[in-house]
């Protein structure tokens, strides 16, 4: 059933007995349209992207014709250019099908590696809290603001106490 790397190059060197010099030709013509094509400013790159499915299904086939011992010529290289379009659709199912089998890998991945919503980052038991005598605006627990200060005119601590002293002072 499964052939070792010697039978297969073995083949392939039969294969290609008396036809080195055309398979070289179409692999420079290949390797030049491609070249030439993406030198080209604005139209070369749409024109590769429409014609290189075409290109490449025609230097596949080239090979392959080579491999089945057929006759293969460089008219070959072009066979697949009057059917442009269903080697375009042809191309782009087997990305499609490529990608979305990718997906299979990735995904998994993304979520073993992403951390979850409400995870929380510090080792278990130890606090992300700062001592109260450390954190600067803070007197006897509650917080001063520049909003408290501009409109009171004093520095005096916003906090529950100060806000109940406030709304009994207005109700009487």
């Amino acid at each position: 059933m499964g052939y070792t790397r010697l039978e297969l190059k073995n083949d392939a060197k039969q294969a290609l007995t008396g036809k080195w010099g055309i398979s070289v030709g179409v692999t420079l013509i290949y390797t030049l349209i491609a070249a030439i094509a993406s030198q080209v400013p604005i139209i070369g790159p749409i024109a590769l992207f429409l014609c290189s499915p075409a290109l490449a299904m025609g230097f596949t086939l080239f090979f392959l014709k080579i491999s089945r011992k057929e006759d293969a010529g460089i008219e070959t290289l072009f066979q697949w250019f009057p059917k442009l379009f269903k080697a375009f659709g042809l191309n782009f199912m087997i990305q499609l099908f490529v990608f979305l089998w990718s997906l299979l890998f990735i995904i998994p991945v993304l979520y073993v590696r992403l951390p979850t919503s409400g995870a929380s980052t510090t080792a278990p038991g130890t606090s992300t809290a700062t001592p109260a005598s450390t954190t600067a605006g803070v007197t006897s627990g509650t917080a001063t603001t520049p909003a408290a200060t501009a409109s009171s005119g004093s520095t005096a601590p916003v906090g529950r106490k100060h806000q109940d002293n406030k709304s009994k002072d207005s109700s009487s």
